[in-house]
């Protein structure tokens, strides 16, 4: 949480993100999803104790600048985690 990345252009970005509470359901969804970027199974998602999802993204030309992602998870007692990203994406 609160890292920048440096990301040039045409190389890809890839990390799993993960919710995890003792008991109950959990809710995670993402919120500045950049344009060509995917989760993997797709957000928003409830499950049992954990959710897991996949961040992919390839930059491409016309995307440089900066991509604040916020992920965050929700427990069934409306208790909110936030996390967010910074992506600082340069030309090659």
């Amino acid at each position: 949480c609160g890292s920048v990345f440096n990301q040039v252009t045409n190389n890809n970005i890839s990390f799993t993100v993960k919710a995890t509470i003792d008991s109950g359901g959990i809710y995670l969804d993402i919120l500045g999803l950049p344009e060509g970027a995917t989760m993997t199974p797709i957000l928003p998602a409830f499950e049992n104790t954990t959710v897991t999802s996949i961040f992919s993204w390839t930059p491409v030309a016309g995307q440089e600048g900066h991509h604040l992602v916020t992920f965050y998870s929700i427990d069934e007692c409306g208790q909110e985690t936030t996390c967010s990203m910074s992506f600082d994406v340069v030309l090659p």
